[in-house]
């Protein structure tokens, strides 16, 4: 399986949650709504700031929002 990161970690994801983890192994999320200097895990998989994009290795980012343009321009800024 192939490690991703998923930025999104609501509704839509939750709603394709068993179908994405058949395919994927998620090693990390994404969410704005934790603080950067906060630690926070789903079943053992870290929930980070987008911020700490800059410290992790390059990995496939999976969007999972209907905000998925707002989302790519964060990242890429």
């Amino acid at each position: 399986m192939e490690d991703i990161i998923v930025f999104g970690h609501g509704r839509y994801y939750i709603s394709k949650e068993n179908t994405i983890k058949q395919v994927y192994n998620v090693v990390a999320f994404l969410d704005n709504a934790v603080k950067i200097d906060e630690e926070s895990y789903d079943n053992g998989v870290p929930i980070l700031n987008p911020e700490h994009i800059k410290t992790i290795p390059s990995i496939p980012i999976l969007i999972m929002s209907v905000n998925f343009f707002q989302m790519a321009v964060q990242l890429f800024e």
